[in-house]
């Protein structure tokens, strides 16, 4: 197999995040442990990809952490739902996942500076 090769004028917008907070988010309800672990993984993830664009010659990034999640509409429509399963009031939802965006954005920083 042939590795592709990314021109070197080219631009190479990356933007995750939103996904992976739903995902610690649902993780939460299984244990906190399990929240803990989704979005390093996830940063370990994106960092693996970045890498083997860079491999393929990619030089120029620009790389967006996610939104803050909690005001998305499914998660206000849905925390009601998800703080019955977590005894957490829709208050206590919310915040856990603006924690969230804000874990996963300052991880993702900490990636791309070291």
């Amino acid at each position: 197999t042939t590795t592709p090769v990314v021109p070197p004028e080219t631009l190479v917008f990356i933007w995750f995040g939103g996904n992976d907070v739903g995902d610690a988010l649902a993780a939460l309800a299984t244990s906190e442990d399990a929240a803990g672990a989704v979005i390093p993984a996830a940063i370990a993830a994106i960092r693996r990809s970045i890498v083997s664009l860079i491999d393929a010659s990619a030089c120029n990034f620009l790389v967006l952490g996610t939104f803050n999640v909690a005001l998305a509409p499914y998660v206000r429509l849905t925390a009601q739902d998800v703080g019955t399963g977590l005894s957490l009031n829709v208050t206590e939802v919310v915040g856990a996942v603006e924690q969230l965006s804000l874990s996963f954005n300052t991880q993702l920083e900490a990636m791309l500076q070291g």
